[in-house]
């Protein structure tokens, strides 16, 4: 009996130092590595809000409380994030990052784990080259990998050629876009209607028809930038040397007709009615003129003779 006593008491003990053993040995072990640091946008532009995320892990036998930091270059993005991880399992955390155009190296801390955490080697991290590129003309591609910067139409090739700036969609600030722009570097001016390498500020001719801009405005009345103000095919300064207006269609030298009655304000009479007896409507006016004329003669001698008689 009092053997068996013995190894009754034996066991008990045996049984309580295990137990003992494995609560005194449970162990507490948080951890995060760079891979479990991810960003809400796989591409990031400068002045965008991206979130950064962060996985915790809860590799021991407690359920532990922690907390977890994010900082860039030793200094913190934002407050501390709470953790709480049953054994076996992980917890996500987030804050939100407006970064400007660089490259980082973004850090994710576990700290103030409670339990005491038994393994602080994988307690920090960081993600490393984290990218942040500039998008000048918000069109989605970063500068680093877009073909037009700017977004004006013109090339960073093309612009590099030219000598303007990629980065500004109006080099010479003459809010005149660079692609349309025909003089790009000079803010004076950025217009060459006769294409001659002279701006329409500078060319006495904008238009090129031969008729000064000043003429143009003052005595013609016509468009110093349209070397065909009446859009009758017919140049203003030829229509000027024709005595005809470059400001009416009506004078287009492929109707003579109009022709004849376009300008009877502006050219002589004589040049007038020696317009009438030519062109194919020319025997008309040779013969109905006259005829015209005896029938008005006889209206008005036949009206005399009745007041005659009375």
């Amino acid at each position: 009996m009092k053997r068996i006593n013995l190894t009754i008491l034996f066991l008990t003990v045996c049984v309580s130092f295990f137990a003992y053993t494995e609560t005194s040995f449970a162990k507490t072990d948080l951890s995060i590595s760079d891979s479990d640091i991810t960003f809400s946008k796989s591409e990031i532009f400068s002045g965008d809000t991206v979130r950064i995320y962060a996985r915790v892990f809860n590799a021991g036998d407690n359920d532990v409380l922690g907390h977890v930091v994010f900082l860039n270059g030793n200094k913190k993005i934002a407050d501390p994030q709470i953790v709480s991880l049953k054994p076996n399992t992980y917890d996500d955390v987030f804050i939100d990052w407006k970064p400007t155009a660089g490259t980082y190296n973004i850090e994710a801390k576990i700290m103030e784990v409670n339990p005491k955490d038994d393994n602080l080697g994988n307690n920090e991290t960081t993600k490393t080259n984290v990218f942040v590129d500039k998008d000048t003309d918000g069109d989605n591609i970063g500068d680093n990998e877009d073909a037009d910067i700017d977004g004006d139409g013109l090339t960073n090739d093309e612009e590099k050629t030219a000598g303007t700036n990629p980065l500004i969609i109006d080099s010479d600030s003459d809010k005149v876009n660079d692609k349309i722009d025909a003089f790009p570097l000079d803010k004076t001016e950025w217009h060459d209607t006769n294409n001659n390498n002279i701006g329409d500020n500078k060319d006495p001719d904008a238009d090129g028809d031969g008729l000064l801009n000043l003429d143009e405005i003052q005595n013609y009345g016509t468009n110093p930038l349209n070397s065909d103000s009446d859009s009758d095919n017919v140049p203003d300064k030829q229509e000027v040397d024709n005595g005809t207006n470059p400001n009416l269609a009506e004078n287009s030298s492929t109707s003579p007709d109009n022709q004849l009655f376009g300008d009877i304000g502006s050219a002589s009479l004589m040049s007038s009615l020696t317009g009438l007896f030519k062109g194919e409507k020319a025997p008309y006016f040779i013969v109905g003129i006259p005829l015209s004329l005896m029938v008005l003669l006889l209206l008005f001698r036949k009206k005399k003779d009745k007041k005659s008689r009375k």
